[in-house]
């Protein structure tokens, strides 16, 4: 029993530092992460932020799993439609949510704010569980005809190019307000979607975002 308080509490406190580290990233930036800083946030001791992270470039690397974990939470978590261009595309706005609530963990994720932490798979979404769930989602549009003469790998990546950068935009400050945002962003997925199944004379145009 005690063995398992002990992780309970260990965990309880990764947590709290992890939460407390990218409170402190929001409000000074990444390269005003300080350990010492950090564990007076929280009560703790850097000697504790050391055994549990292994230093700075460690919590970095937990801060980068976590969002990974929270975006492939997202996405398992997502309605489910029978219409599978429908599925496609609340994996998009699924995907937007992640990056306007969890900032930190996206830049960390798709940028490189800290040069000297280098990920510890180097393929980022590439090799994720993201990624395989939407390829799980354009493959079963691919089965009902849509996108076709398309590799369900091509379908992705023209996808993720044109989400990914639209969510950039928004996050840079690009539009007046977060509802010229959304209806831009719901345009980017129709004119995508379209020019996909453009790529293939004889499939019919479906559905809609």
């Amino acid at each position: 029993m005690k063995s398992t308080d002990s992780r309970t509490a260990k965990d309880r406190r990764r947590r709290e530092l992890l939460a407390a580290a990218v409170l402190m990233i929001e409000e000074a930036g990444f390269q005003g992460l300080s350990l010492r800083k950090l564990a007076l946030k929280v009560d703790s001791t850097t000697q504790l932020i050391y055994t549990l992270f292994g230093g700075k470039l460690g919590l970095f690397q937990e801060l980068y799993r976590d969002g990974y974990r929270i975006m492939t939470e997202m996405f398992q978590a997502a309605p489910k439609s029978r219409n599978s261009l429908m599925n496609l595309s609340t994996l998009c706005w699924k995907y937007r949510e992640f990056a306007l609530n969890h900032p930190v963990l996206f830049a960390l994720m798709f940028s490189r704010p800290v040069p000297e932490f280098t990920p510890p798979d180097v393929g980022l979404l590439r090799q994720q569980e993201p990624l395989r769930i939407m390829h799980e989602a354009i493959r079963q549009a691919q089965q009902e005809g849509m996108f076709q003469g398309i590799s369900s790998q091509h379908a992705v990546e023209q996808l993720l190019i044109t989400v990914h950068g639209a969510v950039k935009l928004e996050l840079g400050g690009f539009y007046g307000d977060q509802m010229e945002a959304s209806e831009s962003f719901g345009r980017a997925l129709r004119i995508v979607a379209n020019g996909m199944s453009a790529q293939s004379p004889g499939t019919a145009r479906r559905g809609k975002d």
